[in-house]
């Protein structure tokens, strides 16, 4: 997502894994998000101040992106 919450085309997302997931796992994981979607969850934005900057990828420009949690109502919290 760009700076200002809105996601740009062509922009990164980051989200933090220990490994590289497999096809079959990236297939559940976006059945399961096109699942919420259609039920209309309740989605909640959260800009964290004290968000912990020193786990982001190397690449992530720290100075200008912005880490968000993104809780999904039932879900839980991207942290």
């Amino acid at each position: 997502m760009g700076a200002g919450g809105e996601g740009g085309e062509n922009e990164m997302n980051y989200v933090e894994l220990p490994r590289k997931p497999s096809a079959e796992e990236i297939e559940a994981i976006q059945h399961k998000c096109n699942e919420a979607i259609r039920s209309n969850l309740r989605i909640t934005v959260k800009v964290p101040q004290d968000a912990k900057i020193d786990k982001l990828p190397d690449d992530y420009d720290k100075e200008e992106g912005v880490v968000r949690v993104v809780d999904i109502e039932s879900l839980g919290p991207n942290t």
